[in-house]
């Protein structure tokens, strides 16, 4: 799409492997839009959509947690040769009561990152568990108070970059990695699937049942 504005590029999209129960029917569920562009555009973009096809488009956020399974998935999937800076950035918000200090940046060699990674699972070719995941970050924050004495549980994640992809809390995503992105978009499609207010109502009535 070409305007005035500039240019702007949407794509709608279902990465999710297994049938759920909104694809039943006679409905295409798209849940994932990714728009770059000017943001008049995009605003444009997500109002004929929802007067069109009677639904809702609003941003998606990340929380600390999705970040974090953002990193595991950039280090298990592999580096991006292409990209010559191979490190695993993160960005932590500080809280407010540390006067002058707003944000802590880390930069972490991606082969030390995998090393970390390995001593909480011997598996690191497959994607983690969920207690494997609770256990990385759990070395992730004993490694930086050993050798910085900075307290990251304190702090919540806003920003992780690898050379697989990029991801902060606002919702940016960049996918440098062209053989990684069918991997990427699983992920989003599925947090995607998790904020879907029909989701949220399914799974409701589902506890209201028990």
């Amino acid at each position: 799409m070409t305007g005035r504005a500039g240019s702007l590029y949407a794509v709608l999209c279902n990465m999710e492997g297994e049938v759920t129960q909104l694809e039943q029917g006679a409905f295409t569920v798209l849940p994932l839009l990714l728009m770059t562009g000017p943001g008049t555009l995009q605003n444009a973009v997500g109002s004929w959509l929802e007067q069109r096809f009677d639904c809702r488009v609003c941003p998606m956020t990340f929380q600390p947690s999705d970040l974090l399974w953002a990193m595991a998935l950039g280090l298990i999937r592999g580096t991006n040769d292409k990209v010559k800076k191979q490190t695993l950035d993160l960005h932590y918000n500080v809280p407010l009561k540390e006067a002058g200090l707003s944000k802590i940046s880390l930069q972490i060699p991606v082969k030390h990152a995998k090393a970390l990674l390995s001593s909480v699972t011997e598996d690191t070719e497959n994607d983690l568990q969920l207690d494997e995941l609770h256990l990385f970050r759990q070395a992730l924050e004993a490694h930086m108070f050993h050798y910085f004495r900075i307290h990251l549980d304190t702090m919540k994640l806003c920003l992780v970059a690898t050379p697989v992809l990029f991801v902060d809390k606002n919702g940016r995503l960049k996918i440098l990695s062209v053989n990684h992105a069918p991997a990427v978009l699983r992920m989003m499609t599925s947090f995607a699937f998790e904020r879907s207010p029909l989701t949220m109502c399914l799974k409701a009535a589902n506890e209201s049942r028990m």
